[in-house]
């Protein structure tokens, strides 16, 4: 396990260097040559940390295509689907992004994953073109949060910070109807919980 992690820590170092350097097109060669070379595991974390990098530097364009291509070959992955619906949000594709967050909502339940996070992620991308949609989302968001029990996969904090996020989603499209009055309450909530 130990030397499995090394490697690993070299994988990313590796790419950092190449991604210091600006040497895009040999990361993407590399990162082709391991996703034949090395475990799904292994392989994912390294195209989903690339892909971020590369969208923090506008290159939002390349970091879309290598998620495309990474859900080619790992179709059943909601973490790929989840990030290209971000970058596709980022870069004003809102139809695409809210299609992608279905898909992967879709993929949650088949796995029996089902996520509050997705359902929030829906909740904020639909906000602004669909309130009914923003609504179910937020209200499915906070049906799982708070179904959700706390174990070694869902700490104490972390169910609070989903719970939070979830009324946040909730408070953003009461606010967003105008219903202030309801709205409010649930803002100061958030606040009271978290400092």
């Amino acid at each position: 396990f130990v030397l499995k992690s090394n490697i690993q820590q070299l994988r990313i170092l590796q790419l950092e260097v190449w991604i210091a350097d600006e040497q895009f097109a040999r990361a993407d060669e590399w990162l082709e040559e391991k996703r034949g070379e090395i475990e799904e595991v292994e392989y994912l974390p390294l195209l989903q940390g690339y892909t971020t990098q590369l969208a923090h530097r506008d290159r939002h364009d390349q970091a879309a295509e290598l998620l495309r291509e990474g859900i080619k070959h790992f179709p059943k992955n909601i973490a790929l689907h989840s990030q290209l619906a971000e970058l596709a949000q980022v870069q004003g594709q809102f139809m695409q992004g809210t299609k992608l967050l279905h898909r992967a909502i879709r993929l949650a339940v088949e796995q029996e994953e089902e996520s509050a996070e997705l359902w929030v992620k829906l909740s904020s991308a639909s906000l602004h073109r669909n309130d009914k949609k923003a609504r179910n989302a937020a209200e499915k968001a906070m049906e799982l949060a708070e179904a959700m029990e706390e174990d070694d996969d869902h700490p104490p904090q972390m169910l609070r910070q989903l719970r939070w996020q979830a009324k946040n989603a909730l408070a953003q499209v009461e606010s967003h109807e105008q219903n202030y009055d309801i709205s409010e309450p649930m803002f100061r909530e958030i606040l009271e919980e978290n400092p």
